[in-house]
C-alpha cells in the first residue's frame, strides 16, 4: 500500500480494498488513522471556541424546540454535491466523508473502525467526530435558522460541526468560504456505497 497521511485517505484505501476482498488490508489502512491526534483535534476545535464565547461579550440567544429541523435527506445530499463534500468554513475546507460509507466499513470492520449507533463517546472511532460529512445551518436551527438550501446550509466537516454548536459565525470569528471548483472530483466516496453495500451485505451472509 502507498504511504497515506491525510485520514481521508487512509479510508478511500480502506474501502477500495474491502471491495477487492482485501479485508487485511483494509485493517492495515484503518490502523494507520492516528486516532490520538483525531481525538486531540476535536476537543482543541471545542476549546478554541470555548475560548471565544467566554472571552467576548456574547449573550446566549432565544432558543427554540429542535424538533423538525431536519431538511430531509435529499436536500442533504444535493447541499453535499454541491460543496463537493468539503468543509465550507473558511479555516477549514477539509474533505468530509459520506456517512453511509464509514458506517459500511464499521460494520465489515468493527475491531478497528468501531461506531455506535447512540454516539457513544468512546465507542465510535474518533473519524467519526472529524471528518464525517455533516449539514450545517450557518444560523442554528435552534436560533431561528432556516432550511433555505442557498442562503443557510452548507457542509461542514463533523469537527466543525459540533465545535460550532449554535453559536454565531461572527462570535466565532468564521466565515463561509465560496464553493470550490467545480471540476473538483471528491464526491465523500459516495460512488462507492451501493458497491459497498452489496460486498458487506456478502460479508455478513458468509458469516
Amino acid at each position: 500500500m502507498e504511504d497515506l497521511s491525510d485520514p481521508v485517505d487512509l479510508v478511500g484505501e480502506a474501502a477500495r480494498l474491502v471491495l477487492i476482498g482485501d479485508l487485511d488490508g483494509a485493517r492495515v489502512a484503518l490502523r494507520g488513522l492516528d486516532t490520538t491526534a483525531l481525538e486531540a483535534e476535536r476537543k482543541a476545535a471545542h476549546s478554541a471556541v470555548r475560548e471565544r464565547v467566554t472571552s467576548g461579550r456574547w449573550v446566549s440567544p432565544e432558543t427554540r424546540p429542535q424538533q423538525g429541523r431536519d431538511p430531509g435527506r435529499s436536500i442533504r445530499l444535493a447541499v453535499f454535491r454541491r460543496d463537493h463534500y468539503v468543509c465550507r468554513y473558511e479555516h477549514c475546507g477539509r474533505r468530509t466523508i459520506d456517512d453511509a460509507v464509514l458506517k459500511l466499513l464499521s460494520e465489515a470492520l468493527p475491531d478497528v473502525l468501531p461506531y455506535h449507533s447512540n454516539w457513544k463517546l468512546g465507542s465510535v472511532h474518533p473519524i467519526y467526530w472529524t471528518h464525517t460529512a455533516s449539514l450545517e445551518h450557518v444560523l442554528a436551527w435552534s436560533t431561528h435558522g432556516t432550511n433555505d438550501v442557498e442562503r443557510n446550509l452548507v457542509t461542514a466537516c463533523s469537527c466543525c460541526q459540533y465545535a460550532k454548536n449554535y453559536y454565531d459565525l461572527g462570535v466565532l470569528g468564521w466565515e463561509i468560504a465560496p464553493v470550490c471548483d467545480a471540476s473538483s472530483s471528491w464526491d465523500g466516496l459516495k460512488a462507492m456505497e451501493s458497491e459497498l453495500k452489496w460486498t458487506v451485505s456478502r460479508l455478513s451472509e458468509g458469516k
